[in-house]
């Protein structure tokens, strides 16, 4: 009889956990870098060589007043570089600087899991490879469909939402993020 007690406080305990999302993910899932605009969480299982190869950064910097530091050595700490690079190239582009500005960028393996994480934050269905939500401030993208015009699409999202006291509306930003990608490269 006293095993019981014991039992049902264990069964208790591991409902909290469950529960508060504490077991659902392992921390070693994650590999994060800091850079100077975004802290890049690249999960474990994405081949960061190949991620790496696919963000193609050429010409990116041709024009820029300021390059941003590479901060380390190795494929994510190159990745978390090209995500400044990219970043500080949109903001000249779109010519909005705001104040202190850094967001998340987290990169999953395969699009479904974009869409999942999609569906799990607006309770509804998408069918996005990448997204930007300002209420997290995080951009979400995944390893099979990510280009450097993906991600200076989403970060010009970012940068709008930040740089007007009242965001624009939904037509005249997709605009101007589409400018964004479309000139990255120029």
């Amino acid at each position: 009889m006293t095993k019981l007690p014991a039992l049902c406080c264990l069964c208790l305990t591991l409902c909290i956990l469950f529960a508060n999302g504490a077991a659902a993910e392992p921390a070693d899932a994650w590999i994060v870098r800091e850079g100077y605009f975004c802290t890049v969480s690249i999960r474990s299982d994405v081949d960061r060589d190949a991620l790496n190869q696919k963000i193609d950064t050429y010409r990116v910097d041709f024009g820029l007043t300021e390059k941003p530091d590479m901060r380390g050595q190795g494929a994510q700490d190159e990745i978390a570089y090209k995500l400044d690079l990219i970043f500080s190239k949109v903001q000249e582009l779109l010519d909005m600087r705001p104040a202190k500005i850094h967001t998340a960028v987290k990169i999953y393996r395969l699009k479904e899991e974009v869409e999942g994480v999609y569906a799990e934050i607006f309770w509804e269905n998408g069918t996005y490879a990448a997204f930007y939500t300002f209420k997290l401030n995080t951009l979400f993208a995944c390893e099979e469909a990510i280009s450097a015009q993906v991600l200076a699409h989403e970060m010009a999202h970012c940068i709008i939402d930040h740089y007007f006291g009242m965001p624009p509306p939904k037509k005249i930003a997709e605009l101007i993020a589409q400018y964004a990608e479309l000139h990255l490269k120029e």
